[in-house]
């Protein structure tokens, strides 16, 4: 037995050890390696190869130099250096243990990955092979445990079909258990991405990787040819397998790729033949343009038997919130996609809403087809829009293909204001890689060039437009506008070269580089140019006849964000100001703008005498602008100028002015300034100090707080108008011991008053009412104190009450004055008890006035039925009591005439004065812008005495009565001294005289020795009286008295000259008396002075008439004028 049991014992030894050497000669063979090798290649289905495969006894597998290629191209996907696996013992697998897996080493792994020209990436067909190869397995519901797995210096290398080639590495893989239930990963990547994670071994295999990439942008660029630096992310994934099903979130902490960015979390499912991702609350935003942040949330993208499909996506962008549905047929390469869009409810600003669908078809074989609508309504401050875009297209090939772009709707209005571009067109052909826009229509205008062309292989495109006769613009006057447009460039940047508008005489153009890489533009230059008034319809001027202005700057910013600045200057020539016209005007203007505020300033500029300045800001969100204008010691005589009003005046103002408004509505300007002046005279006004302020608000601007001092007198004003209708005023004013200048500095008038008016500017007419009260002064001394009250209705002032205290008696009365209209008028003024010798003050010869003066005058229409010469009738009426001008007596005046436009008549008046009386007529008319005049008047029993001594209070007695006629013509050209057209006459007849005491007169008495005792007075006498312009001539002068006769003649020349006037004259007086004689002819005249020289004497007159000279002289001396005198008054 023992025996036997030795013997057993060896034998088995012996097969033991016969089976351990046949099982090590197995492992160690290469059957064992190739049958490996093959039955992982028919695993996966790819063709695995390696140098060697070494199995130990102990569980530890080693291959080296494996390699992992696609059956017939041969191209390794993946090679490893070395692969070592731990695993069961080779003595328990021959058992039937469970080869469970312990720890992968892997060093020096190498991945091959590469895109064929029509896209597809050789993983894809390795991952289709892997998954015919796992589902040929049967199923196996054993329990995994992890393993250890450490993978040291793996490379991918990546190649795009230009055969551009980038390796990624090093990587190193860390993979372990900890516990029973974890396993913990850690992934690094030099330089590109660092991951950290671990899985709970279980049921639901729950697992989370929080990773971090840090810079894949040039890994993007060598394959793709993108340029979206920099590429960078950071988040967490979390998730869970349940049998075939994989449900998870993924929680971007950061993720930016060129310039967007992204935060937030997808929710992921994947189950057998479906694939879905919910956005939640996933933003992405660009950080450099604040608010343009697009949210998605809710709804779902799917991927569920061959097709996608968008269900409900919400997107949202600030105030902006959309939603999109639609279907992708991935076999049929067709889909249709549509949805809405609106603004928020409760949104400030900009409010919209529309709806959009997009259909395409894009068969593998056959005619590709698209078709796209948009349909969407937009309303804020700036107006209402309405449109349609429709763009549809399509062709063998999208390289190949036409498209047609309309707009049905394009309309906008604000107020009544209304701009429609409905039926706008244009015809793209498509040319891969170039785009060429075949044809443009724009409604109601000529599209006279439209060539635009893109290059989608160096993304180069150049345009050239010129549109002719837009009329969508009339609406701010421009009714038909041309407009140029030349253009190049790329996807980086735009070089314009013509930009323009025009019509007629008003240009705006621009060029420059616009930077799309940038977002900004730089060397913008930027001009405009338009007619500083316009010409009348018909009227042909030149442009400098009219006037130019032109701004002109260079301009550089961003388009996003939007940022601009500019400085340029604003040019006038020839620019009319009112009524002045200035040769030439430069303002430097500088403007800043941004997203949310544009900012505009000139820097200071003299104009008018003075500096101005303006500035402002406009708040896009708000759209409200606010301008300040100053202006420092501006001239008030050059703004006299500007206002049409000839001014000598040192005065200098001030103003500074804010103005607010809002949506570009001129009916909600608000204002608010200040001004003041200085040494302001404008006749009859003048001001050593005025100030107010400005207030625009509600539609209404008020001048308030006006107050003007001058010489301790004050007043005070407001002016309310509304900005739209500047032209009617609403006008208060009120004045305390207010100085009012007349006539020089002579007159002046200390008043206190109130007015209230409403002024019409345009049709200049007023209503309202003022009172004024106040002295009187002339020269300084107090002449009268005034009370007045009037009445303003349309052109018609109605004075309804006069009332002045002046020389000791009382003047009142009451007028009707119609501006418009003055032969409509009338006036009645009475006055009483006027003592004329109170003028002593201002006039010293009055003092020589004794009585009162009484009267009236009135002016009043006559009816036309009267058929008067003219249509106004005015009446004088004047009594003087007790009244002497020394020793002249006054006793009244009364006249009555007509007055019209041109012409002024003197019916008849009377006048008794000098003891006597005067009757005369006159007329004055007016012809080519000269007055006419010519006066008759007839006197009777003048005092002669009282006349000379009213000349000259310290004369001798000159006794006589006058009686005659007068008749005198003449116009205004005397007023500028020119006397030719002055004509006359006066006839005089002398009784009851003695003209001993005059000088002449005596001066002849006493040559010939003549003595007189007093007697009364008897002499008589004629005298004819010539005015011929600036002379007066004494063609003849008989006079005879005490039994002498005086005969004689003289001139007076350039009367002009006064008491310098020169005096030339003679006279001859004789006690032989030539009345009655009759001169048959010479010879008798010869005759008559051979025997008239005895009995005679004769005087010369000379000098000036301010200092006479009368010399006497031997008849010889004067006998040619003396003959020729007799021979005229002797033949008469």
């Amino acid at each position: 037995m023992l025996r036997w049991t030795i013997r057993i014992l060896v034998v088995l030894v012996v097969l033991i050890l016969t089976a351990a050497v046949v099982v090590h000669i197995v492992l160690q063979s290469r059957w064992l390696s190739d049958l490996i090798l093959a039955e992982a290649g028919d695993a996966i289905g790819m063709n695995v190869t390696a140098d060697s495969v070494s199995l130990g006894w102990g569980g530890r597998t080693t291959i080296r130099n494996i390699a992992v290629a696609m059956p017939l191209n041969g191209g390794a996907a993946l090679t490893a250096e070395r692969i070592e696996v731990v695993h069961a013992t080779v003595p328990s697998l021959i058992f039937g243990r469970a080869a469970s897996v312990r720890s992968v080493e892997v060093d020096g792994p190498q991945v091959s990955l590469h895109r064929s020209e029509n896209g597809r990436w050789n993983v894809q067909d390795i991952w289709t092979r892997v998954q015919a190869g796992r589902l040929s397995d049967k199923e196996k519901t054993e329990a995994v445990s992890l393993p250890e797995v450490v993978i040291r210096n793996a490379r991918i290398s990546i190649e795009g079909p230009n055969k551009a080639t980038r390796t990624v590495g090093p990587l190193d893989f860390h993979a372990r258990s900890e516990g029973r239930l974890a396993w913990r990963f850690e992934l690094e990547a030099s330089g590109i991405a660092g991951v950290q994670g671990q899985v709970a071994e279980g049921r639901d295999w729950a697992h989370k990787v929080d990773f971090s990439l840090v810079d894949l942008a040039s890994l993007v660029h060598d394959l793709g040819g993108i340029d979206l630096s920099p590429i960078r992310a950071a988040g967490r994934w979390e998730g869970k397998v349940v049998q075939d099903s994989v449900d998870g979130m993924l929680r971007l902490d950061r993720l930016d790729a060129g310039p967007l960015a992204a935060h937030g979390g997808l929710a992921v499912q994947i189950r057998p033949g479906q694939f879905s991702v919910t956005a939640k609350d996933l933003v992405i935003a660009e950080p450099n343009a604040v608010g343009r942040e697009v949210r998605l949330s809710g709804g779902a993208i799917r991927l569920l038997d061959g097709e996608i499909r968008v269900e409900q996506l919400a997107v949202s962008s600030g105030p902006i919130i959309a939603q999109v549905s639609g279907n992708w047929d991935l076999s049929g390469r067709s889909g249709e996609f549509s949805g809405f869009w609106a603004t928020a409810a409760g949104t400030q600003g900009l409010r919209s809403n529309g709806t959009y669908r997009a259909e395409v078809q894009a068969p593998r074989f056959g005619r590709k087809a698209a078709s796209v609508s948009f349909s969407g309504e937009a309303e804020d401050s700036f107006g209402e829009v309405a449109l349609t875009i429709e763009a549809e297209g399509g062709g063998p090939d999208w390289r190949q293909s036409q498209w047609r772009v309309s707009t049905p709707v394009l309309r906008w209005s604000r107020r009544d204001k209304r701009v429609d571009l409905a039926e706008a067109a244009a015809e793209v052909r498509v040319v891969w890689p170039q785009v060429h826009l075949a044809d443009l229509r724009v409604p109601g205008a000529e599209v006279t060039e439209a060539n635009a062309v893109f290059n989608a292989s160096d993304r180069r495109w150049s345009t050239r437009m010129a549109v002719d006769g837009v009329p969508h613009l009339a609406v701010w006057g421009f009714k038909s506008v041309d407009l140029r447009l030349n253009a190049a460039g790329d996807d980086h940047k735009a070089h314009i070269t013509e930009l323009r508008m025009s019509e007629g005489d008003r240009i705006v153009a621009a060029e420059g580089d616009l930077s799309f890489h940038e977002r900004g533009f730089q060397d913008v230059r930027l001009y405009a140019e338009w007619p500083a008034r316009e010409a009348q319809s018909g009227q042909l001027q030149a442009r400098h006849s009219i006037g130019q202005w032109r701004l002109e700057g260079s301009v550089f910013g961003r388009i996003l964000p939007p940022t601009m600045e500019m400085a340029g200057r604003l040019t006038g020539r020839s620019v009319s100001l009112g009524k002045l016209t200035v040769d030439r005007i430069e303002v430097p203007i500088r403007v800043k703008a941004d997203a949310g505020i544009v900012q505009m300033a000139t820097d200071p500029v003299d104009m008018f005498g003075g500096r101005w300045q303006v500035s402002g800001r406009h708040d896009l969100a708000a759209n409200l602008t606010q301008v300040t204008a100053t202006a420092e010691a501006l001239s008030l005589e050059s703004v006299a100028a500007m206002a049409g009003v000839k001014l000598v005046s040192r005065g200098r103002a001030h103003a500074e002015i804010e103005v607010a408004v809002r949506d570009f509505d001129i009916q909600s300007a608000v204002a608010a300034g200040s001004w003041d002046a200085e040494d302001v005279n404008i006749p009859p006004l003048q001001a050593e100090r005025m100030r107010g302020k400005l207030r625009i608000a509600e539609g209404q601007a008020r001048l308030d707080e006006i107050l003007l001092e001058q010489e301790g007198g004050r007043a005070w004003a407001s002016v309310q108008f509304r900005p739209d209708k500047p032209e009617v005023l609403l006008v208060e004013l009120s004045a305390r011991q207010w100085p009012a200048t007349f006539e020089g500095e002579s007159v002046r008038m200390l008043a206190d008053g109130t007015a209230h008016l409403r002024v019409n500017l345009v049709n200049r007419t007023a209503d309202g009412e003022a009172r004024l009260s106040g002295m009187v002064l002339l020269d300084d001394h107090d002449f009268a104190r005034v009370n007045m009250s009037a009445l303003v209705q349309d052109q018609t002032l109605n004075v309804e009450e006069f009332y002045a205290e002046t020389l000791g008696g009382t003047v009142e009365g009451r007028a009707r004055l119609c501006l418009g209209r003055w032969m409509g008028s009338s006036i009645k003024v009475r006055w009483q008890g006027i003592r004329p010798n109170a003028l002593q003050p201002w006039l010293p010869l009055s003092s020589r006035f004794e009585g009162f003066v009484s009267g009236f005058f009135d002016v009043e229409p006559v009816d036309p039925a009267d058929r008067p010469p003219e249509p106004m009738r005015f009446t004088l009426d004047t009594e003087v009591e007790d009244g002497w001008f020394g020793a002249a007596s006054i006793h009244s005046l009364r006249m009555t005439g007509f007055l019209g436009d041109t012409r002024l008549l003197v019916d008849r008046a009377d006048l008794r004065v000098f003891d006597g009386e005067v009757t005369a007529r006159a007329r004055i008319s007016t012809h080519a812008g000269a007055r006419y005049g010519n006066l008759t008047a007839d006197f009777n029993h003048v005092n002669l005495d009282q006349i000379v001594h009213v000349v000259n209070p310290e004369a001798m007695q000159h006794a006589g009565s006058l009686s005659g006629v007068v008749t005198l013509l003449g116009s205004s050209a005397a007023v500028a001294k020119d006397f030719s057209p002055l004509q006359g006459e006066a006839k005089i007849s002398l009784t009851k005289s003695d003209l001993v005491n005059n000088r002449v007169i005596r001066t002849l008495y006493d040559t010939l020795s003549l003595q007189f005792g007093r007697q009364e007075p008897t002499g008589t006498g004629d005298v004819t009286i010539r005015l011929e312009g600036s002379s007066l001539l004494i063609p003849t002068f008989v006079y005879f008295n005490r039994g002498v006769e005086v005969r004689g003649a003289g001139r007076i020349a350039n009367l002009h000259r006064g008491g310098l006037s020169e005096v030339d004259g003679f006279a001859v007086a004789s006690t032989r008396i030539l009345k009655g004689v009759n001169l048959p002819g010479v010879r008798s005249l010869d005759r008559l002075l051979a025997t008239f020289q005895s009995g005679a004497s004769s005087v010369r007159i000379g000098g000036t008439l301010e200092h006479t000279e009368v010399k006497v002289v031997p008849l010889p001396v004067v006998l040619d004028p003396f003959r020729r005198l007799l021979w005229t008054q002797l033949r008469q």
